[in-house]
């Protein structure tokens, strides 16, 4: 039985290799082409990791986002 990851702290959630400059360019460009193809999901995606990278709150992005909060962990 495979073995259940430990939760992260506090603003440890994401590696090195997901917020690296190249990473959040990938990003970025995610979230552009989502916009542009009125892929309202996508984005909403974008935008969430684009702020959790930021530092803010899921709640808060929830909120920004008018989601439900477990929706971040589809």
């Amino acid at each position: 039985m495979p073995t259940r990851k430990k939760r992260s702290k506090t603003g440890q959630a994401l590696s090195a290799e997901r917020t690296s400059p190249e990473a959040v360019a990938a990003l970025e460009a995610f979230v552009l082409s989502a916009k542009a193809r009125n892929a309202l999901d996508e984005w909403r995606r974008g935008i969430a990791m684009r702020e959790y990278i930021a530092g803010r709150p899921v709640v808060e992005i929830a909120k920004q986002l008018q989601v439900v909060f477990i929706s971040h962990r589809r």
